[in-house]
């Protein structure tokens, strides 16, 4: 896949079930694809801005398909994420958005396969 030298974090819970708590876990992904859209609208007379993030992966020689789900959180580069809570994840990591849509595409040929995540 072209263009694939971002690297991210992917910041994702997991239940604890010694104290029946969700952690929050993270694993840094290289080979990636990170762009920014800008979507304008009007409304009510008033003009809405919204950045929307989209991520590619390309699973190409890739041992290990990461496990993305709804309401994770991807940023831009390597973080450490020890000791924050969701919300100061997204507020100590500007370059970040929440996934609200992913799509995994297993189906095409061995090069072309990847994860589509996008956000705001």
């Amino acid at each position: 896949m072209l263009d694939a030298s971002d690297t991210i974090t992917h910041v994702f819970k997991e239940l604890n079930q010694e104290t029946r708590q969700y952690d929050w876990h993270s694993e840094v992904i290289d080979g990636c694809s990170w762009f920014r859209e800008e979507k304008n609208a009007m409304e009510d007379k008033s003009f809405i801005v919204q950045d929307i993030i989209h991520v590619r992966i390309p699973l190409f020689n890739r041992e290990k398909i990461p496990a993305i789900r709804l309401g994770d959180i991807l940023i831009r580069g390597e973080a450490d994420i020890r000791y924050l809570s969701a919300g100061k994840i997204r507020e100590s990591y500007p370059d970040s958005f929440t996934v609200s849509s992913c799509t995994y595409n297993l189906k095409s040929t061995a090069y072309s396969r990847h994860i589509r995540c996008s956000g705001t």
